[in-house]
């Protein structure tokens, strides 16, 4: 029985300490933008402080120490706009702008 409760001691001894262990994020961002005006043509949330891309794909939007928290690691790329606008790209290979 004594070795029953040793084991459980070390199992939760260790569950407690995985805890406190340093957290990845869940999902790792690649490159995080900030440091400037960011359009996300989206009415619910025009605008956004920051954003964080995975895969040439937008992962998530918002304020930059959330995002940092989430989704930076050490591979990372941290990109400071530096003022500058960052728009959706828009990708439409045949179009008449302007022509009714």
């Amino acid at each position: 029985m004594k070795a029953i409760c040793r084991y459980s001691v070390f199992a939760v001894v260790g569950l407690l300490l995985s805890g406190c262990a340093s957290k990845e994020p869940a999902v790792v961002a690649d490159t995080l933008y900030f440091g400037g005006p960011i359009v996300t043509v989206n009415g619910a949330q025009p605008s956004a402080k920051a954003v964080a891309v995975k895969d040439g794909k937008i992962l998530a939007v918002g304020a930059k120490a959330k995002l940092e928290k989430a989704h930076k690691h050490a591979a990372t790329k941290m990109v400071d706009l530096a003022g500058r606008t960052l728009v959706p790209g828009l990708i439409d290979g045949y179009a008449h702008v302007g022509y009714c």
